[in-house]
């Protein structure tokens, strides 16, 4: 009897210290994530602000712990310039802890963030940075595009236009990496899809007025010169499930949100699915599982990473 005892109260043991072990997981026992996004600039509207709500809206919906630790959001802006976003997150890996990085608009700083992620094997997700070098050349394990990229804007508008007949094209295309990116990638499908492009333009960044770069919308022709199309991987108004948390989101911050905000919040809740079913916050290990898990939430219908 007392030799049952024994090796009851050491199993009990033995399992306490098990779970002390699998708490200890939790680096610097908290898990922490970084949004670095635009405050203030031309970028702050379609991410900014309601990109740092979406994370909180997330961690708030898990619980606000993970492995029986605080989840903690930080932000900060980048200013749209590589050095100043790959200072901070240098800085965030390496003296705050932080253990994951969201958002980053525009593709020059998202690369410029991507390099420092990779360099510190620490995690990076990006939603507004469109380049397809960040999962093309520049492909790592450690950083994950969520939203979209340039080829799929090309192919999800240049082909389908093309082919209900829209053959003449025209780019005014943004001065900078993601821009130049989405031209290429469109050129390609539409002329492979039997169109043509005659011109384009590059104003430089964040120019408020466009019309006048048009010198002559006859030469474009009437029906390349209206009507508006687009492509996007989300819409507030889709379906029940989008409404319901756009709704959320609108009661916060009083407008909708777009589709790299909603992609924030499906981000930030996959990660921390993540973590609780790899019972650790390890870049590693957190990346394996968000890639075997799927993304089945409003945003994402059956979404896998690769």
């Amino acid at each position: 009897m007392r030799r049952q005892l024994a090796r009851l109260m050491l199993s009990t043991l033995l399992l306490c210290a098990g779970a002390g072990l699998a708490q200890a997981q939790v680096s610097d026992d908290v898990v922490k994530i970084g949004v670095l996004t635009d405050i203030a600039g031309p970028a702050s509207t379609p991410t900014g602000q309601g990109s740092v709500t979406a994370a909180q809206m997330a961690i708030d919906d898990f619980g606000g712990t993970a492995l029986g630790k605080p989840i903690q959001l930080i932000s900060a802006d980048h200013q749209l310039k590589p050095d100043i976003g790959a200072g901070i997150a240098r800085r965030w890996y390496d003296t705050e802890q932080v253990d994951l990085i969201l958002d980053v608009p525009v593709s020059s700083v998202g690369l410029a963030v991507q390099n420092v992620a990779n360099e510190k094997h620490k995690l990076f997700i990006t939603h507004s940075t469109g380049s397809t070098d960040f999962h093309g050349k520049f492909c790592s394990p450690y950083t994950m595009q969520w939203v979209f990229d340039t080829r799929a804007l090309a192919v999800g508008t240049g082909r389908e236009i093309t082919k209900r007949g829209g053959k003449t094209w025209f780019f005014i295309t943004d001065n900078y990496a993601f821009g130049h990116a989405l031209e290429k990638d469109a050129t390609q499908i539409i002329e492979a899809s039997g169109g043509k492009v005659i011109g384009s333009v590059k104003p430089p960044f964040a120019t408020p007025e466009l019309s006048i770069l048009i010198t002559d919308v006859h030469a474009l022709g009437l029906k390349a010169a209206q009507g508006l199309l687009l492509t996007t991987s989300f819409y507030w108004d889709m379906d029940d499930e989008t409404r319901a948390w756009s709704k959320r989101y609108f009661e916060k911050l009083q407008r909708m949100p777009t589709m790299w905000q909603a992609g924030v919040y499906s981000a930030t809740m996959h990660y921390l699915n993540a973590v609780k079913a790899a019972g650790t916050d390890a870049p590693e290990k957190v990346a394996e599982q968000m890639r075997k898990q799927p993304v089945n939430d409003f945003f994402s219908r059956n979404g896998r990473l690769r």
